[in-house]
């Protein structure tokens, strides 16, 4: 597996998950994040636990005010719902959120260029505009290669060997 925070193609591996993240190119509001994550062959990222949350703090919100995640309760104030189905009890709520019932019903998660703590989350409304957090759970550079392999094969010298093993293929960054 690649090293954690260093980019292929724009994706970022996880350690932590074993999942993909990139940072949308461009502000959207809520609903349309939610079409740029589906057409990058993922979804809004999903935050189960306060590892995940400092991981994606210090590798991807550094220079970021606030960026989209999948928390919602856009079906049933109140009720807040991963938007890929996920069923999570973590929360990382700043102080005083989730606020505005019924008015703000998705949520950002601050960066380190936020006023507010990075990593903590604020409940705000669907028509604001932020980049995104994109997750997925497969490798979206399949020839960068997370993968097993077996071969048999003759040496230089003569000698015959086999093997079987884990790799990375090269990486063009």
């Amino acid at each position: 597996t690649p090293p954690d925070c260093v980019p292929i193609n724009g994706w970022v591996y996880s350690a932590v998950t074993h999942h993909w993240y990139m940072l949308s190119q461009t502000t959207a509001v809520w609903e349309s994040a939610l079409v740029q994550a589906s057409s990058a062959g993922g979804y809004l990222a999903t935050i189960n636990d306060a590892d995940e949350n400092a991981w994606l703090v210090s590798c991807l919100l550094g220079n970021v005010s606030s960026a989209w995640i999948g928390l919602n309760e856009i079906v049933t104030q109140g009720s807040y719902v991963w938007e890929n189905g996920e069923i999570s009890a973590y929360t990382n709520w700043a102080v005083g959120e989730p606020s505005y019932p019924g008015s703000e019903q998705v949520v950002e998660i601050y960066g380190g260029l936020s006023s507010f703590t990075p990593g903590t989350w604020n409940d705000n409304g669907i028509d604001a505009g932020r980049i995104a957090i994109i997750e997925r759970n497969t490798n979206p550079n399949p020839s960068t290669g997370e993968g097993e392999g077996e071969g048999e094969g003759e040496g230089s010298t003569g000698g015959e060997g086999e093997g079987e093993g884990e790799g990375q293929g090269g990486v063009t960054i």
